[in-house]
């Protein structure tokens, strides 16, 4: 992500952006235990994707799973993970607030 960030060229990643949700939300949603560090990890690149596209995807950052995610995260134990949601919270509020 640093690389793509670094060169301003996001087109390489464009058409993964989506399967990277789809993915996302698989992680995020998963009952079964997924740990919270893998949790962090995906909040964490969701707050980069959000970072590095902003406005460009609106409804995939207005899917269900990401405020869900964000919130489990931002209400574990660990100050690391809570830490991780409040950015990712910060990124995705700026990028839905956009009119750019």
């Amino acid at each position: 992500m640093f690389s793509v960030k670094e060169s301003g060229n996001t087109s390489p990643l464009d058409p993964y952006v989506s399967s990277i949700f789809q993915y996302l939300s698989l992680l995020c949603e998963d009952t079964q235990g997924t740990d919270m560090s893998i949790t962090k990890q995906a909040i964490g690149l969701l707050g980069d994707l959000s970072g590095l596209y902003g406005n460009k995807i609106l409804a995939l950052l207005r899917l269900p799973f990401v405020g869900k995610a964000i919130i489990k995260l931002g209400q574990s134990s660990s100050e690391e993970h809570r830490k991780v949601a409040r950015w990712a919270q910060g990124v995705v509020n700026k990028a839905l607030s956009s009119t750019n």
